[in-house]
């Protein structure tokens, strides 16, 4: 066993962890800034109609 991969061992979990931590919160502001930039979209929509 050589100590890199005890560390590796050790190491995962906690980068897993992030990951998902991170992933997530990616996720969540890709999907608010989908849903403001839908909103911004209709806004337009509705003004440009309304001319």
């Amino acid at each position: 066993m050589s100590p890199l991969g005890t560390n590796n061992r050790t190491y995962k979990p906690h980068m897993q962890f992030f990951v998902g931590m991170l992933h997530h919160r990616v996720c969540n502001f890709v999907s608010a800034w989908n849903v403001e930039s839908k909103e911004v979209l209709r806004e337009a929509v509705v003004v440009e109609q309304l001319r």
